[in-house]
């Protein structure tokens, strides 16, 4: 019962600390203008879907890098998520993960990328380049799950990845 009341009043104290602190103009305007500088500088990438999306991840679809020389551990392996990377000599170099279309959205740094859709294979996609260490991420759906492959290497080219990406199963 004491740690409800403390709590309690731990409570109504931040709740009118954070009230006085609004009613400043000043202390508002720097609070609104965090908010908008944190949504102006990332993009979110949604997808709109046609039918209700599987709860769990029924079929894990896996994709062929083409290298054989490339070790593929596998990071996560959950109900609704599933997630490997590729190594070449110890060096991550691949990651590819599907998800849940209804999970969250993911966010990019709009500033340091440049965003361009793309087709991957039947499907739309959004590629974005990471100006800043000069590699791709490639995300798209199937209106069942989401899908994100990120080179982690340079030598990993726009149109490789589309390709890498195309040959999911």
């Amino acid at each position: 019962m004491y740690f409800k009341r403390c709590t309690a009043v731990i409570l109504i104290i931040c709740t009118i600390s954070f009230v006085a602190a609004i009613s400043v103009e000043a202390v508002r305007t720097a609070i609104w203008n965090a908010i908008v500088d944190l949504f102006d500088s990332h993009i979110s990438v949604s997808y709109t879907k046609e039918l209700p999306p599987p709860t769990v991840i029924e079929e894990i679809k896996e994709i062929n890098p083409g290298r054989e020389d490339w070790e593929k551990q596998v990071f996560v392996n959950s109900d609704y998520h599933y997630s490997v990377i590729y190594l070449e000599n110890g060096i991550k170099v691949l990651s590819y993960s599907q998800e849940l279309l209804d999970k969250h959205d993911p966010w990019y740094d709009n500033q340091n990328s440049v965003v361009k859709n793309v087709r991957v294979g039947k499907d739309y996609g959004v590629l974005v380049f990471r100006t800043s260490q000069e590699t791709y991420s490639l995300l798209w759906n199937d209106e069942k799950y989401s899908y994100m492959l990120t080179a982690h290497s340079t030598n990993i080219s726009e149109k490789a990845l589309i390709e890498i990406a195309e040959t999911i199963n």
